[in-house]
């Protein structure tokens, strides 16, 4: 008998009855931001939103970093992790997260090289967070696709976001 079948073939807990994943969007945007950073400061490592099995109509999807090449026994059923990025509606429509050093060179391009001092760097990168977090939540999707790499192809869910 396969990992997960009962006597009569059926899957309980499937993907399958899985219609609703439920995430929280702050999570999401962290999840944004630590994969945009440099292979450096990641370790090998990325983000996803880890929805844990066993699968009900409604489950939940929680911030994880995982270790590339991280594999699970095959005794046991697989979470399914998704990239925070696959929750946007049109991820070409959000451009790469503010940066330190870009944002320097516009506040002095802006306001003059002798005018900008750490505080003034520190206020245009806040700003400019805070409009990237806004167009981010702003290309949500309502449903995503998961397992897209699945021998048993891809399947859509619903999403429902939680908001602080």
């Amino acid at each position: 008998m396969p990992p997960h079948e009962t006597h009569d073939g059926t899957r309980p807990n499937a993907v399958e009855s899985l219609e609703t994943v439920i995430v929280d969007v702050e999570e999401i945007l962290q999840g944004l931001k630590f994969n945009q950073q440099p292979p450096e400061y990641k370790d090998q490592r990325h983000a996803v939103l880890r929805i844990h099995p066993p699968f009900f109509p409604e489950s939940e999807a929680t911030l994880d970093y995982i270790q590339s090449g991280d594999r699970y026994p095959p005794e046991i059923q697989n979470p399914i992790h998704v990239a925070p990025a696959e929750f946007l509606e049109d991820r070409s429509k959000l451009r790469p997260k503010p940066r330190r050093k870009r944002e320097r060179r516009l506040a002095e391009e802006e306001l003059g090289a002798d005018s900008v001092d750490a505080e003034t760097v520190d206020e245009w990168l806040e700003t400019a967070m805070n409009l990237w977090e806004d167009r981010a939540r702003s290309l949500l999707a309502d449903e995503i696709e998961i397992r897209k790499r699945h021998p048993e192809g891809p399947h859509s869910v619903d999403v429902r976001y939680r908001r602080e």
